[in-house]
């Protein structure tokens, strides 16, 4: 799962933080939460888009397992959507995904409730966007020592940035053990 900031924060991050705050420094963020950071998430358009995920040997992508989830609050009000991201390329280690056209619309329609709640409210109004992944194991228990890294495009792919660096499996999957996966299922 990957949420960036200001829209949320990612899980090996708030880890970092917490290890952070007990040594008294601060590795700065990865070039892509900076880039999130420094994007207006309710003028960007989701056109352009692009996730690029790194899968470390042995390890697929459960069939519909990139999901970008954008959510904007106003107080107690939330409009929340999850958009299954569609393959765009694929090479031997890495999947690249972006949204339909009929999901960049709809993810345009939410822009457009958020901006409204935001003039109206500035100091209340929110926005998330994140990304999850689901994993699974190709053949067998997957290794204990793979990594994963995610990168994020706001230029259609033309250059892409790390959201998730080089980062072992482990930390990030919601199994107690990679090697517990589930398998790949056609």
């Amino acid at each position: 799962m990957l949420p960036a900031s200001p829209f949320s924060a990612l899980k090996p991050a708030l880890a970092c933080l917490a290890l952070a705050t007990l040594v008294a420094c601060t590795p700065p963020p990865p070039a892509g939460v900076k880039l999130l950071e420094d994007t207006d998430p309710l003028t960007v358009d989701p056109a352009t888009i692009a996730v690029r995920i790194h899968l470390p040997e042995g390890v697929g992508l459960q069939k519909g397992g990139a999901v970008l989830s954008v959510g904007a609050t106003n107080g107690t009000t939330q409009l929340k959507e999850d958009f299954k991201l569609q393959t765009v390329k694929r090479g031997d280690d890495l999947l690249d995904f972006s949204l339909t056209e009929k999901d960049a619309a709809r993810f345009r329609e939410l822009q457009a409730q958020a901006r409204t709640w935001k003039a109206e409210s500035p100091d209340t109004a929110k926005g998330s966007l994140s990304v999850d992944v689901k994993g699974c194991a190709i053949d067998g228990p997957v290794s204990p020592t793979v990594t994963t890294a995610i990168d994020i495009s706001l230029d259609s792919g033309a250059t892409f940035l790390p959201l998730l660096p080089r980062t072992p499996l482990w930390e990030i999957t919601d199994a107690v053990n990679v090697a517990q996966l589930q398998p790949c299922r056609g």
